[in-house]
């Protein structure tokens, strides 16, 4: 890990920051096998994911699940506004899980005059199938691990060790309370980076919804310090 890296701070996300959030994560993931099956149309999926994130993000504003990352060199140079270079989630056991209302709530009933029956009827194809293959890998584990979400590292910061960084924490922050971590991944290039943070592949099947696509789930199991006495 580079220990150059310039001074950041981790906080919730605010209403503030909420459309550069949607932004960043939109951006990131636009070209994904999921989100692509949801919406083919590259121009019509970006402005989905815009809307997707940013209602999915405000049904957590302030919540300690939500993770900014900011780089605090510009507002230390000059009183700027502090740079985000990193956006992901932190589900705990403990946060509400979302409910249909929820999702009503946040506008989902909108979605279908804003992106089409088709669009939103295969986002919620996807959404059950994962969620019961989550349900046969976990098993009684279920609703006593955490998740990790929406990962994303703005593309100019990229290669930096700051993802790298910020999620050690975060998982450190996790073993403390002796909690085990779960993710999903449909991109194999992300396999190996979150197998040398301590996760291990759980399960590999192709979703066979539309084209269909490969998704991997992992765990992470909390782990000890390797060293008595020290400090992380």
């Amino acid at each position: 890990m580079r220990m150059d890296l310039p001074p950041m701070e981790a906080t919730v996300l605010t209403p503030e920051r909420l459309s550069e959030a949607a932004a960043l994560t939109s951006r990131a993931f636009q070209d994904t096998p999921v989100y692509r099956e949801m919406v083919p149309d590259p121009a019509k999926r970006q402005d989905f994911l815009l809307w997707l994130f940013e209602r999915n993000f405000w049904l957590r504003l302030g919540s300690d699940s939500t993770r900014c990352i900011f780089d605090n060199r510009a507002g230390e140079a000059g009183g700027g506004e502090r740079e985000l270079v990193m956006f992901f989630m932190l589900v705990k056991p403990t946060t509400p899980r979302l409910t249909m209302w929820d999702m009503v709530r946040a506008g989902l009933l909108r979605g279908f005059l804003l992106h089409g029956i088709t669009s939103m009827k295969r986002m919620i194809d996807i959404k059950a199938w994962l969620e019961e293959k989550e349900r046969q890998v976990l098993g009684e584990r279920i609703g006593s691990v955490a998740r990790l979400e929406r990962v994303t590292v703005l593309p100019s910061r990229q290669g930096q060790g700051i993802g790298t960084r910020a999620l050690q924490a975060a998982l450190n922050e996790l073993d403390d309370l002796k909690l085990p971590t779960f993710l999903c991944t449909q991109e194999e290039r992300n396999v190996t980076f979150y197998e040398r943070l301590g996760f291990r592949v759980i399960a590999d099947e192709i979703c066979p919804i539309g084209q269909a696509f490969r998704n991997w789930m992992m765990l992470r199991e909390p782990q000890q310090p390797t060293n008595i006495g020290s400090t992380r």
